[in-house]
């Protein structure tokens, strides 16, 4: 028997992530691009697009689509870990990437 707030909080995370990706897309993106934030203004989805993976999988995990030590849970399991993973990096490094081009150069200040 599954807790009822595991079900309610997956769905909760759906329906934020669906709406964070809908406002990103509309108008966040090109505010943030506007100001000078080239890299990250690409790779902001990221992280909400990997909300709605992993609502999707606890969703069906709770619903009991996907069996519990199955195959397809480790799979899944693996799978989802390691996008994590290279979306944290990737917009990590865009988040420094568009903090150096941001910065002024120091060197044409001194001459």
């Amino acid at each position: 028997m599954t807790m009822w707030w595991v079900l309610v909080g997956s769905v909760i995370g759906l329906v934020l992530s669906s709406i964070m990706l809908v406002y990103w897309f509309s108008r966040l993106r090109l505010a943030i691009a506007e100001k000078g934030w080239k890299y990250t203004s690409t790779l902001g989805a990221l992280p909400w697009i990997i909300g709605l993976f992993n609502s999707i999988d606890v969703l069906m995990r709770e619903l009991t689509v996907i069996q519990k030590g199955g195959t397809v849970d480790t799979t899944l399991l693996y799978t989802l870990a390691i996008l994590d993973w290279i979306v944290l990096a990737t917009v990590g490094t865009g988040i420094i990437l568009d903090t150096v081009k941001r910065r002024p150069n120091l060197q044409h200040n001194r001459l």
